[in-house]
């Protein structure tokens, strides 16, 4: 005799919450989309043939066609521009103003070879009950992501809705995604950088400058810094490392009068916690 079914574990699923890219990188970038997205997502297959033996018209045996699955096409919708994200799904460059405000950006230029980084992507929807009440949260992680180039258009009184296409082709053996919930969403990093006072006065030897900053640098953090005749400040948590010299908060500097020096506050892992400029003055 059948066994009677068993009713399955339901979950009422609703809203795209959050949306986090977190790259494959030595220092990874993780950017969190909060506004108001969608997510589609199609399975992606490398489908082989049925085999078929067909005699005088009589099907005699098949081997049934397989599909064996390789990843998926993710398309996101937003309704607002972050150009962190764009950069990090078809290359380019941000270029970034004092204080780390976003002054422009310049994608990949045509005729060049760009391999997208790799990121994971990954999607948070609400569990609600009958009350209305957040239960929890499904995690959605698609690994092995790679963007595609991105266009933006414009209409006249409409605000903008970005489209990316997104390509997840996880490594042989790898699942193509996992689930799992979560009690709360995870906590989205709004620090901005920092400010540091910098002042610049002559040195004990010829082309020294003695450098004081305030406020003190935090526990475990260290200072670098730069000269130039304009000099751009990072933006919070950039990584800090070619172009800067590691400073011990106290030796002279040489440097030219009249140029400018950026001096960042960095953590273990050098990305920047608060910065600060000067204008040079050297002894002569």
């Amino acid at each position: 005799m059948a066994a009677n079914p068993k009713k399955g574990t339901e979950a009422a699923m609703i809203d795209c919450c959050m949306i986090v890219v977190t790259t494959e990188e030595d220092n990874p970038r993780s950017i969190a989309v909060t506004s108001d997205t969608a997510i589609a997502v199609e399975a992606q297959y490398d489908t082989r043939e049925a085999v078929r033996l067909v005699i005088k018209d009589i099907l005699k045996a098949q081997k049934p066609e397989r599909r064996i699955p390789v990843g998926h096409t993710i398309t996101l919708t937003d309704n607002l521009t972050i150009l962190e994200m764009i950069e990090i799904l078809q290359g380019g460059t941000i270029t970034r103003g004092e204080g780390g405000k976003i002054t422009g950006y310049t994608p990949p230029p045509i005729g060049e070879k760009y391999t997208p980084v790799k990121f994971k992507l990954d999607v948070y929807t609400s569990q609600i009950d009958e009350g209305g009440n957040t239960v929890q949260y499904e995690k959605i992680s698609y690994p092995g992501c790679q963007g595609s180039p991105v266009a933006l258009g414009a209409e006249d009184n409409v605000f903008r809705v970005n489209t990316y296409t997104i390509n997840s082709a996880p490594k042989n053996g790898e699942a193509p995604y996992t689930l799992e919930y979560v009690d709360e969403l995870p906590t989205v990093d709004e620090a901005v950088l920092g400010a540091l006072t910098v002042t610049s006065k002559a040195g004990s030897t010829t082309g020294k400058t003695v450098l004081t900053v305030s406020p003190t640098k935090g526990s475990g953090n260290s200072y670098k810094y730069k000269t130039g005749a304009s000099v751009t400040a990072p933006v919070y948590d950039e990584v800090c490392s070619s172009g800067y010299t590691d400073w011990d908060g106290s030796a002279e500097i040489t440097a030219t009068t009249g140029q400018k020096i950026l001096v960042v506050e960095v953590d273990s892992a050098n990305k920047a916690k608060a910065a600060g400029t000067a204008t040079v003055a050297a002894k002569a």
